[in-house]
């Protein structure tokens, strides 16, 4: 069930310079799904192409009793309760019969972690026992999340986007080098609207401003025409792009998800876990505090706000353990050095799959979208 932090005024003496929830705060429960991108090959099979790889991979997964199908054609609907199986285009396809895969999740609670990371844990093993997975630096693990009830109200996604913008450097730190600055999770920070704005001014724009979810959705995610990435799609004038780290335009009326897209590509479960928990973690906590801009963004005070709201929610020992090892070893002089812009070019390759792909392979807004049609159709309010 949602809950008040039983503990406010505690964050507010010993940790000074983190936000702050009102008295009446109730954290919403959250679910979520994730994508998965990874580079495979076959131990069998020597595939000339991703599309007779991905039916592999859903065969193998189905002998082990994993609920799994590939991207639905128009003549199947997806389901929010199977994996799904599909060719990532943003990974390059590689020699030797490797090629760029994605795996999405089924819907999940965030809370009910005693449920999915089991399934978790199950399906990397699958995967990594049948074929060979590594990860390069188009890899990705995209968080898709939404409040239980299926629909954000205006407040959350507004303290959402304004925590986020807030922390954004400190998340920097916590990810490799080559995912600060990719053109597939550009720096919400730094987008059209915001780029020229001092912090202070961003966050007041978007408490103050923002009037609702369409707004928001321009203020996070609109991308110039002259940035990079619209040079390479050769746009004439300022759109909106889900390739930021927040992408928040699956939700342009509140009902939808909000993905982070910055996380690396994973193949072990203990690491899909951790950016869950981070993500899941990040979210509940944000979605009822507010920041102060005058107040220096803390990466020891973030991981332990997101070590509090794991123990809240019953993480076992050892995965908050993985959070504090995270952030202990997160690059601290990234936090300090004024970095933080995107990359000013992007190579040839990521424009031409700029090019072809769209959001049309947003796996998580499908899974929303069919766990959404499956409570209208037995009576539940959407």
């Amino acid at each position: 069930m949602p809950h008040r932090h039983p503990h406010a005024d505690h964050h507010r003496h010993a940790h000074p310079a983190m936000p702050v929830a009102p008295e009446d705060a109730v954290t919403p429960e959250l679910m979520f799904c994730v994508e998965m991108g990874m580079v495979m090959r076959s131990r069998r099979l020597k595939h000339a192409s991703a599309t007779s790889l991905v039916d592999e991979i859903v065969q193998r997964l189905k002998h082990y009793a994993i609920a799994a199908h590939a991207r639905p054609g128009s003549s199947r609907r997806e389901s929010h309760k199977d994996w799904t199986v599909l060719e990532d285009l943003k990974i390059p396809d590689s020699a030797n019969h490797r090629f760029g895969i994605k795996i999405v999740s089924p819907m999940f609670l965030f809370a009910r972690h005693d449920s999915w990371a089991p399934k978790l844990e199950k399906i990397l093993s699958v995967l990594n026992y049948d074929f060979e997975t590594s990860i390069s630096h188009q890899c990705a693990t995209h968080v898709h999340v939404v409040p239980a009830r299926g629909a954000w109200t205006l407040d959350e996604a507004k303290s959402l986007a304004s925590t986020a913008i807030y922390f954004e450097r400190c998340f920097d730190a916590l990810m490799p080098p080559y995912r600060r600055k990719m053109v597939w999770a550009k720096s919400n920070r730094f987008s059209r609207y915001l780029g020229k704005l001092s912090l202070a001014e961003c966050l007041e724009g978007i408490r103050k401003r923002v009037g609702s979810f369409p707004a928001l959705v321009d203020i996070m995610n609109t991308c110039g025409a002259h940035s990079p990435t619209g040079v390479a799609l050769g746009s004439s004038q300022d759109f909106y792009h889900e390739g930021y780290r927040w992408n928040f335009g699956g939700a342009p009326n509140g009902y939808g998800t909000i993905e982070f897209r910055q996380p690396p590509g994973v193949t072990d479960s203990s690491e899909a876990t951790k950016w869950i928990m981070l993500v899941g973690c990040f979210v509940m906590l944000s979605c009822t505090h507010y920041v102060k801009a005058k107040e220096r963004p803390s990466l020891v005070g973030l991981g332990r706000w997101v070590r509090y709201q794991a123990r809240l929610c019953r993480f076992p020992e050892e995965h908050i353990d993985s959070l504090r090892r995270l952030f202990n070893q997160a690059d601290q002089v990234h936090v300090a050095d004024g970095a933080g812009r995107d990359a000013s070019t992007i190579s040839t390759g990521d424009a031409t799959r700029l090019r072809w792909i769209s959001s049309h392979d947003n796996g998580g807004a499908q899974k929303y979208q069919a766990m959404m049609n499956h409570r209208r159709a037995r009576g539940h309010p959407a």
